[in-house]
């Protein structure tokens, strides 16, 4: 695709952090039946299959490896729990959306074929409400507030820190998810994923290096529509990147989104000559993660020409 080409769709789609299968879906909305959704229908020992999970989800640069932890951590939810039923599977429907999540991103995005955005749409939105769930399973006054219509920018401060994990991998499923949806999906959800964002800065702005300001750092590159403010936006990826500077998400996005915008051939293959000649595994336990943007990375500097001209 030409830059002419994506500029057009990206201010069009109000682009942020990433973002898209609207069709009617409810992804802000309470959810009331928690107690049937945990349910004990399954025979085994949780903690095996927990483990099991564990040691597949290690090795998830392998697809493969990735969507068996999926499903074993799916399993482990039909499981007896050796203490509370919510507290032992919060951490479990946290590590679901996060897993949808690379797999989406760090794997099916490369896929060919014509279906591979209908398919990280799918994964994305599947990683939106195992999020969703975490949410109403770890903290009971958002799900309540929820139900009594309370709007997202004012439930979201009954959020504690331990409700980071969900919140995150929640709005970040959700901008992908809404991205891919098209515009009016955007516009419904992007103030909510925002809300969600900000509450997050405000409680530890350095969760998952530098979430926060990754986020808005893309986020400002696009909004307002028209009128991005681009001096905010560089403030927000530079900060990203000394609170983390070898989680390689934020240089990609940096040059992605603003290198690009701002025609910053200098920057752009500065940010990504880092990522590719930079041990992944610096970070250890993002690793496959950062092994996936040098893909990204590599993709783009393929395309330099593309973007600047």
């Amino acid at each position: 695709m030409k830059q002419s080409q994506i500029r057009v769709w990206l201010a069009a789609a109000l682009t942020m952090l990433a973002v898209g299968c609207g069709g009617g879906a409810q992804v802000t909305a309470p959810i009331t039946n928690i107690d049937s959704r945990l349910a004990v229908t399954g025979e085994g020992d949780f903690e095996e299959v927990m483990a099991e999970a564990e040691a597949h989800w290690a090795n998830r640069t392998d697809q493969a490896e990735l969507e068996a932890a999926i499903a074993a951590w799916e399993r482990a939810i039909t499981l007896e729990t050796p203490g509370d039923r919510r507290t032992d599977l919060y951490p479990v429907l946290v590590s679901l959306s996060r897993a949808n999540y690379f797999l989406a991103d760090g794997h099916i995005r490369f896929a060919s074929g014509a279906d591979t955005e209908d398919r990280m749409k799918a994964t994305f939105y599947q990683g939106v409400e195992w999020g969703r769930l975490a949410m109403a399973v770890n903290n009971q006054e958002w799900n309540r507030a929820l139900l009594y219509e309370t709007p997202i920018a004012e439930a979201v401060q009954l959020t504690t820190p331990s409700d980071m994990p969900a919140m995150y991998w929640y709005s970040t499923n959700m901008g992908k998810w809404a991205l891919l949806d098209g515009v009016a999906t955007i516009l419904a959800y992007k103030d909510d994923i925002a809300a969600i964002m900000t509450r997050l800065a405000e409680m530890d702005r350095s969760f998952f290096y530098g979430a926060s300001d990754r986020y808005f750092g893309a986020y400002w590159t696009k909004l307002p529509m028209g009128n991005p403010d681009l001096e905010r936006a560089r403030g927000h990826f530079e900060a990203a990147i000394a609170q983390e500077p070898n989680y390689f998400s934020t240089r990609v996005l940096f040059a992605e989104e603003y290198a690009t915008r701002t025609q910053n051939r200098e920057l752009f293959v500065e940010q990504l000559e880092y990522v590719l000649n930079t041990d992944p595994a610096t970070l250890p336990d993002v690793a496959p993660e950062n092994m996936a943007e040098q893909r990204k990375a590599q993709l783009l500097m393929d395309e330099i020409d593309e973007y600047f001209r």
